[in-house]
């Protein structure tokens, strides 16, 4: 870990926002063009249709956070913070729809419906709102691999209109009819359309990108497949026990210790199928490979919110991502985690969220043999093995390990 890292994990690791400050000061030079956020206790100053929200009919907006509560730090805000006693920054945000809630939403636009159900009304209404940025990536990244087909190009440019409508609905025509369409002409419509389909075409071609893509869903993949093993293997063994073998799995195998996704799998493994994210895991279920990568997905979705907070296009100073989503399995998994601070190069790829764990933290303290993988000392041994491999290496491990764990799931389909 270089000195920088070091630096950044100084600052959201302090247990108060002054040692945070005092942290930064002590290495403003490493930090130079770092930011970070903290979540606090208060009053929430986020943009509104970004904090956390749940519709009466159970769906909700989503951010990743801890508390809608910020309190943001870089080296111009504390500067102004020395010399003037305050400081304004800008927030920017966006609103990803994922494919579930759009095809929900679509039966109701131009009309299509006469009359639309009071627990949508309730949704429209919050779209309608003129500052929310609708995001359409969960659906463009989930179809990427389809766009080169001929035959599903039309059904993708459907759904990407529609899209199009609700990121731009005439709020007159909502107000005084009831009715969502767009401010838009269709010509524009199918323009803007065309536009995000190119994207997609562009990204199915890059690379890099492609990689970039891969790396984060395939390590999830795998991790959702060893996890979903462990269960299905031996669904009485004592939840410490699967926990172990999963750390184990994670400390020797792929090398990281993914918090996330771990306090997933204990969740799992102390409530089984009544955790419905993985109501549809069970013996016998021959889509069961099927319904992992589709699972996949949701965790991916996640993860991007988080990676997006230092590298989305923004035109604020801080940039704050949100979710909507009909799926309530998604929004089980949503609610059990969520950032407690985060640290940000903005020239860089350095990049470290603090979780909100210290349920799970305790819930291992006094158990060496699950400890000892959060430990110094673990820490460094996976640090180590991973420098000396390449980042072929790496990927290569990861297809070799989904290739294992898939076939030894098959046993169970």
């Amino acid at each position: 870990m270089n000195a920088k890292t070091n630096a950044i994990k100084s600052v959201c690791e302090a247990p108060t926002l002054s040692e945070s400050l005092k942290n930064f000061r002590n290495n403003e030079n490493l930090l130079e063009n770092c930011k970070f956020i903290f979540t606090k206790e208060g009053e929430p100053n986020i943009p509104e249709h970004v904090r956390q929200r749940t519709f009466s009919n159970g769906f909700g907006i989503f951010n990743i956070l801890l508390s809608d509560s910020i309190f943001v730090l870089d080296s111009e805000i504390l500067n102004g913070m020395v010399k003037d006693g305050t400081v304004n920054y800008t927030i920017d945000s966006s609103v990803a729809l994922d494919s579930m809630a759009v095809s929900y939403l679509r039966r109701y636009l131009n009309n299509q419906e006469n009359r639309i159900p009071k627990e949508f009304k309730e949704i429209f209404e919050y779209l309608v709102q003129s500052k929310v940025n609708i995001d359409p990536m969960p659906y463009m990244m989930e179809n990427i691999k389809n766009v080169g087909d001929q035959s599903k190009v039309a059904s993708i440019l459907e759904i990407l209109k529609s899209y199009e409508i609700l990121k731009n609905i005439d709020r007159d025509k909502w107000f005084e009819e009831g009715i969502i369409q767009s401010k838009s002409s269709i010509e524009q419509i199918e323009e803007n359309a065309k536009i995000y389909l190119e994207q997609m075409l562009n990204i199915s071609k890059d690379n890099n990108t492609l990689k970039y893509i891969n790396d984060i869903y395939n390590l999830r993949y795998c991790l959702l497949l060893k996890i979903v093993l462990i269960q299905l293997s031996n669904p009485q063994r004592n939840i410490e026990a699967k926990l172990e073998e999963l750390l184990e799995f994670c400390h020797n195998s792929i090398g990281v210790l993914p918090l996330r996704e771990i306090v997933i799998a204990k969740e799992y493994f102390k409530r089984g199928q009544n955790l419905k994210f993985f109501g549809k895991i069970q013996k016998g279920n021959k889509k069961l490979i099927t319904t992992i990568k589709n699972m996949t997905w949701d965790i991916y979705h996640i993860v991007s919110m988080e990676k997006n907070i230092p590298h989305f296009p923004s035109e604020g100073d801080y940039f704050i991502p949100a979710f909507l989503t009909f799926d309530k399995r998604l929004i089980e998994i949503l609610n059990l985690y969520h950032i407690k601070s985060i640290g940000f190069s903005k020239e860089s790829n350095e990049i470290y969220p603090l979780f909100d764990a210290n349920e799970f933290y305790t819930e291992i303290n006094g158990k060496p043999n699950l400890e000892f993988y959060f430990s110094e000392e673990a820490k460094i041994n996976r640090e180590k093995n991973l420098q000396l491999k390449t980042n072929l290496q790496l990927k290569k491990n990861i297809e070799s390990l989904i290739n294992i764990l898939e076939n030894k799931l098959l046993e169970y389909s």
